[in-house]
């Protein structure tokens, strides 16, 4: 974990790391406590290429922790639930801060976590 935050503190953008990070937590997800999986769900969102080849696994393991941030949200202290919505903000879609249009919204929440897309609150 430290080795990771030292990467995020001076901004390299190692993708295999994040790579390896990602799919080792992706596999063993039950091991980590949900205060964790918010921190490097954080750390490791702002960094990886969603438009890369390994979009479909980068999106269906943040699908998993979004899922395990859902069901223990109860145990994040102020600084996890933090880094919890700091994940979920990276992950959703940019969207134009002076459009009101639900559909414009919709479409950039589209197949996220209902919680991670605004749609239910936490």
């Amino acid at each position: 974990m430290s080795l990771l935050q030292a990467f995020v503190k001076v901004k390299a953008n190692d993708s295999t790391l994040f790579l390896t990070v990602l799919t080792h937590m992706d596999q063993y997800l039950h091991d980590y406590p949900a205060k964790e999986v918010a921190h490097l769900g954080y750390a490791i969102s702002s960094f990886l290429p969603v438009e890369s080849a390994e979009a479909w696994r980068i999106r269906a393991a943040f699908e998993k922790m979004f899922t395990l941030l859902r069901r223990e949200h109860a145990l994040l202290d102020l600084n996890a639930a933090a880094s919890a919505a700091g994940f979920a903000a990276s992950v959703i879609a940019p969207v134009d801060a002076t459009t009101t249009n639900t559909t414009t919204r919709q479409t950039a929440t589209e197949g996220l976590p209902m919680w991670a897309s605004g749609s239910v609150p936490v």
